[in-house]
């Protein structure tokens, strides 16, 4: 048991410094249970306790291999070796695994035999943990070994958790002017007075020279005529200023419109000066460079 116990502290030390805290990484325990020859194994007059020490590998967190050894408590007529490999059934910090593997046992009469299994495994921290494991040989059934164990890891049993990087924010484009043009408009008239046409020239060239640049015009009237009326007037003064844009060299789908009618006014309409201030169209523009 001595030479046991060294062996397998010799390994978990190895095993431990080039794992630790790193997943995939190693872990080692000890183990207490019972062994059950419930064939009557020639090799061992009675059913008997077993202790002992294992190593062991994480891969991911569904898998794990294990070297595990047991002696008899009350003799050294029985030892026992195992090779297993664990699957993850279920579960996080308790967990349901399958066990299948290869397992030795002095007291047998074959000297390898396949063995399957289950266990029950609880973390109380991410690097300590309880497992209560039954497993029992395949092809004859002669034995069956139950354990409790108790591992510590050297690393965490659980899959990493990768924080996801924030996608970047879609850039919106700054409004950097916001024009009232003053594309102000004879009574009950959508036509494009030629001395408003530079001030449209200046807005179209600027977005020309910033591709991407867009443009939202939103046509006005002053209160004269009916609310219908004044509603599709001021949209065929949107497009017309939109017209005279596109024919500067803005691309059309660059330029949305629409009109508002009567229904925001910027001066009084009581009087004529405040109206033709009202018979205007507004520019939005973003991408514009300062």
């Amino acid at each position: 048991m001595k030479k046991l116990i060294a062996t397998f502290a010799a390994s978990a030390l190895a095993m431990g410094i080039s794992a630790a805290q790193a997943d995939p990484h190693a872990y080692v325990g000890m183990s207490a249970g019972y062994f059950d020859g419930h064939a009557g194994l020639d090799r061992l007059e009675g059913n008997e306790g077993v202790a002992g020490l294992q190593l062991g590998y994480h891969f991911n967190e569904d898998w794990s291999v294990e070297l595990g050894g047991l002696e008899g408590v009350n003799s050294d007529d029985n030892e026992i070796v195992s090779l297993s490999a664990a699957y993850r059934l279920l579960g996080d910090e308790t967990q349901l695994l399958a066990i299948g593997g290869l397992q030795n046992s002095s007291a047998a009469d074959s000297d390898v035999e396949p063995v399957l299994g289950l266990a029950v495994s609880h973390y109380f921290t991410d690097n300590l943990e309880a497992r209560l494991s039954v497993l029992g040989s395949v092809e004859d059934a002669e034995y069956m070994t139950s354990a409790l164990s108790l591992n510590y890891h050297f690393g965490t049993h659980a899959a990493a958790d990768v924080a996801e990087e924030p996608a970047p924010a879609k850039a919106e484009p700054a409004v950097v002017m916001t024009k009232t043009l003053r594309v102000n408009f004879d009574n009950d008239s959508s036509v494009v007075r030629p001395g408003d046409r530079e001030q449209i020239r200046e807005v179209s060239d600027s977005m020309k020279n910033n591709p991407g640049s867009t443009a939202t015009l939103v046509g006005h009237t002053d209160s004269n005529a009916s609310d219908e009326y004044n509603q599709a007037l001021s949209e065929r003064r949107a497009d017309a200023v939109k017209a005279a844009m596109v024919e500067d060299g803005v691309p059309a789908d660059a330029v949305e419109t629409s009109g508002r009618g009567e229904s925001e006014p910027v001066a009084d309409n009581a009087t004529r000066a405040g109206r033709f201030e009202n018979r205007r169209v507004e520019a939005t523009v973003t991408g514009i460079k300062e």
